[in-house]
């Protein structure tokens, strides 16, 4: 949980970490910054990763903690400072951020830093971000489509490319073998696309396309997928009319959703558990 406090143009930023024990310790940045903040955890919650933006001296600060305190393991300081996409591997071993056009991802066990992307001019888009459980393959909105991009040793590559242009939210299966996307299009084209693909054959296995009602669109705001990819679910503004679900749940292989959740406004977030109950 990252909690930001105002003051005057720039912000105190705290990183605060729980258990089932309650508040187990909080860090506060040494100085006030005036940008983003993002955070990621591991999956067993060993690994908390917070990134700081700082629009005043174009540094985006990446902090890495263990489970027990607010002291941090590893401190990077990382060019830019619109800092606009991140997620942690879920095994706290690497993390996909991007910072102004830039996606890069950095090896929490070296320290290096390895170059995936420059989207320039589609900044916006880059929000659109995922990582697999051992960082070894990046999902990503590039403005003009989806994209996937895999380790080969020494580089990420891409190695998939699909045309679907409109903002995206994205997330990959911890296995790296599924990732699933949301697409809109706001005020441009009232299209809601939903997609699944097989990353080993690259191959979609479902694609839902729907025409939406009213002046704003439908935008999709978060998706989730399942350790081993074989469920995943969305969260959605909903449509004007109310003729579109806002929470979906879908099976990996099949193109309409298994099961719905019809809410009185907008989902912001959403998650799912490993046995998709």
């Amino acid at each position: 949980l990252v909690d930001i406090i105002s003051q005057s143009c720039s912000a105190i930023l705290r990183v605060n970490k729980f258990s089932s024990k309650g508040l187990d310790w909080t860090y506060v940045h040494p100085q006030p910054v005036a940008g983003g903040a993002l955070l990621g955890i591991s999956r067993d919650g060993a690994v908390v990763v917070a990134a700081l933006g700082d629009i005043a001296t174009d540094i985006t600060h990446v902090l890495v903690f263990g489970p027990d305190s607010a002291v941090p393991l590893q401190t990077h300081q990382l060019p830019g400072d619109r800092l606009l996409g991140l997620d942690v591997a879920a095994q706290g071993s690497h993390v996909v951020i991007t910072i102004d056009s830039v996606t890069q991802v950095l090896d929490l066990g070296d320290g290096s830093l390895h170059f995936v992307h420059d989207q320039a001019p589609f900044i916006g888009s880059q929000l659109g971000k995922a990582i697999s459980g051992d960082g070894s393959v990046v999902g990503s909105n590039t403005g003009n489509g989806m994209a996937l991009f895999e380790w080969n040793g020494t580089d990420y590559v891409q190695t998939w490319f699909r045309s679907v242009p409109g903002d995206a939210v994205v997330d990959i299966s911890d296995d790296g073998r599924t990732m699933a996307y949301g697409l809109d299009f706001l005020y441009f084209d009232k299209r809601t696309i939903t997609e699944c693909v097989d990353i080993p054959s690259k191959t979609v296995t479902m694609s839902e396309d729907i025409t939406t009602t009213g002046e704003y669109g439908n935008g999709i705001e978060d998706i989730a997928v399942t350790p081993d990819g074989r469920f995943f679910v969305t969260a959605a503004w909903g449509d004007e009319s109310g003729l579109f679900p806002e929470v979906r749940l879908y099976s990996r292989a099949r193109s309409q959703p298994v099961g719905t959740l019809d809410l009185p406004g907008s989902a912001l977030s959403v998650d799912i558990s490993a046995d998709a109950r």
